[in-house]
């Protein structure tokens, strides 16, 4: 195991630990986990995302903490990612995708990006932004651009 997954793995039981110091403990770990710099953590930090959580403080820091990787590093991960996340966690599948399209360059990077994925992936993006524009018309321009390339 790398000093990395340790990490990671340390982050995941202050997460589901749920006493006291988990604020302090979690942010202490996401720190170190960001000190890494290495885009192997953002598959990881997007398990972390759940509807349910009462924690969205937290989940917020690894919104910051994984939208520091360069377009073309985190979105890649983000859509590989999307199917569970979406199982999991609409609510935050559609905060994360919001966020890249309020993004000029990032949602040019999922123009980009979203021809290369299987199918299935492709689906789940595109539910993910028909809940968007359901949820948020105003976002129809956007949401337009990506869903042509699907």
């Amino acid at each position: 195991m790398t000093p990395l997954q340790d990490r990671l793995d340390d982050l995941r039981l202050t997460w589901v630990r749920r006493d006291a110091s988990l604020v302090a403990d979690f942010e202490a770990g996401l720190a170190e986990v960001a000190a890494f710099n290495d885009p192997m953590c953002i598959g990881p930090l997007l398990e972390l995302f759940e509807d349910s959580s009462p924690f969205e403080e937290l989940l917020f820091s690894v919104v910051h903490t994984i939208e520091a990787y360069a377009d073309h590093v985190y979105v890649p991960e983000l859509l590989r990612a999307t199917e569970a996340l979406l199982r999991r966690s609409p609510r935050w599948a559609r905060i994360l995708y919001t966020r890249v399209l309020n993004a000029p360059a990032t949602r040019a990077e999922l123009a980009s990006a979203i021809w290369r994925e299987p199918g299935p992936i492709r689906v789940a993006v595109r539910t993910v932004l028909d809940d968007i524009v359901r949820k948020r018309p105003e976002f129809v321009d956007k949401v337009d651009d990506i869903r042509s390339r699907l």
